[in-house]
């Protein structure tokens, strides 16, 4: 679709005003045209204006996400954006389309999405994990390498200010135990998930040998503690 500078120029002063998101995310449901022009925006802005676009375009595909499906391949183009925050809003973004993914397009962009798992940002890949739920849901036959894939968290290394965090790696565990707890009763790799939980009840950050106690209690398989 063909965007002319005015439109641009025109929404660029208005999203500056700082409207309520709830209030230009209602306008772009009613005008889907508009999608493009934030797309351009997030392309060519050099402000911090882009992340208020990448929100509004994530809260349409949220509540509509076949407004936002013609623009697949754009978002998938996003998640190897250099900037951090427009990356882990498309990876979001992408996964709320999945569920409309009539044409199979999310295929092609399957493998590198999921190996950003082993991306060395900890945000990153939990991003990804968080997607586990939504690609299942849609692609069953796909959850035994994305189980597969989860498990092998404990063997990555995450860095924080330069540096391995073995802290990132815990709270990383955190969000893989959430992500099973997700689609447990659908899994086909039960055994290992509750091996998984099994093995982070004495891990070092409480909160996450909490989750994996409560995980395995939760599903009714609390002799593997012993």
């Amino acid at each position: 679709m063909s965007i002319d500078q005015y439109q641009i120029d025109h929404w660029i002063i208005e999203l500056k005003k700082k409207p309520d998101l709830h209030t230009v995310v209602d306008q772009v449901i009613a005008d889907p045209s508009i999608l493009g022009i934030l797309f351009e925006i997030i392309r060519v802005d050099k402000s911090s204006l882009k992340f208020f676009c990448d929100k509004i375009i994530r809260s349409v595909s949220e509540q509509q996400p076949r407004l936002v499906y013609p623009y697949f391949q754009i978002v998938t183009g996003l998640i190897d954006s250099p900037n951090n925050f427009i990356k882990w809003g498309a990876i979001l973004t992408l996964a709320n389309l999945l569920a409309v993914d009539d044409e199979h397009q999310f295929d092609a962009v399957y493998e590198h999405l999921l190996s950003l798992i082993d991306s060395d940002s900890m945000i990153t890949a939990a991003n990804v994990a968080g997607c586990a739920e939504k690609i299942i849901a849609k692609y069953p036959d796909r959850e035994p390498d994305v189980t597969q894939r989860l498990l092998k968290v404990t063997g990555n290394t995450y860095i924080y200010k330069g540096e391995p965090s073995p802290e990132c790696k815990n709270i990383m565990i955190g969000h893989v135990l959430d992500c099973f707890d997700s689609y447990f009763a659908s899994s086909a790799l039960q055994d290992k998930m509750l091996e998984f939980a099994a093995s982070q009840c004495g891990n070092t950050r409480k909160a996450v040998a909490k989750n994996a106690e409560t995980f395995l209690k939760k599903h009714g398989r609390t002799e593997t503690l012993s």
